[in-house]
């Protein structure tokens, strides 16, 4: 009984912070992939704690506690410009020199046979800037309208294998969240993320409690910070982008794009 309770506790810690999740059977949903099937949850059932939660398909899905206020977060973050300067710096840097690269190839006429290569420095590109340039690029793998079939290819890859963080940092997450140690609650089935992707990655573990193989997703460190600025650094660019196209009589709302996107 002891033990139940120290479970459910844990169950409840983790709805509340939403860091990682888990599911009862060997499939879940992992992450921005179908690398496994949905499957119900039983964590979440009559657990009490400070958290929200909705029902869909038969079992209760955390919610996050904050929702995104885009005016608010303007008002936070305007008054960093350095943090926010540096970071379209960041951003610009490596996206200006592939475009470069592009312009280059179209002037030269080696466009189509450098186009493998520019797709995968794009890859590459987005892969290194973070959770909310990685969902933007996830976006555009699947647009055939936008993107030739190289660059979907490429960005695909965006799906379930984005480079990992080091399990040391992933299981002291989980162990500082629910203030036990990493093995007194889970034995790693693969020592190995299975999947990784923009906001996280998993592992195949087991329930040390009851046995149960579960899919495990821990949250990349400082993971709402950099989506939180970047949001901001996407939605003022996105400001300018809505100014240029009422300039040209077309009715394109980008700005609401990048707050659906936040949402």
């Amino acid at each position: 009984a002891e033990q139940r309770r120290r479970i459910d506790e844990v169950a409840a810690r983790a709805a509340e912070r939403s860091s990682y999740s888990s599911s009862t059977t060997a499939g879940a949903d992992v992450i921005d992939s179908d690398v496994m099937p949905v499957a119900s949850n039983g964590n979440l059932q009559g657990v009490k704690g400070n958290y929200s939660t909705r029902w869909v398909k038969g079992m209760n899905v955390a919610e996050p506690l904050v929702k995104y206020d885009p005016v608010s977060a303007e008002k936070l973050l305007f008054r960093q410009p350095t943090k926010w300067l540096i970071r379209n710096v960041q951003i610009a840097l490596p996206l200006g020199l592939w475009a470069a690269g592009v312009i280059s190839d179209l002037l030269t006429g080696r466009e189509f046979d450098n186009r493998r290569n520019r797709a995968q420095q794009l890859q590459k590109t987005i892969s290194s800037l973070g959770p909310a340039i990685i969902k933007g690029g996830q976006a555009l793998a699947s647009r055939p309208d936008l993107m030739p079939s190289e660059y979907l290819d490429e960005l695909q890859k965006l799906q379930d294998d984005v480079p990992r963080f080091s399990n040391e940092v992933a299981f002291a997450t989980v162990e500082e969240e629910l203030k036990m140690k990493f093995e007194d609650v889970f034995e790693l089935i693969e020592t190995e993320p299975i999947a990784a992707a923009s906001i996280g990655q998993v592992y195949k573990a087991r329930l040390i409690s009851n046995g149960e193989t579960v899919a495990l997703k821990i949250q990349r460190p400082k993971c709402e910070d950099v989506i939180a600025l970047d949001l901001y650094v996407l939605r003022w660019w996105s400001g300018v982008a809505n100014f240029i196209t009422e300039l040209l009589n077309r009715d394109i709302n980008l700005q609401s794009i990048i707050d659906d996107f936040g949402e």
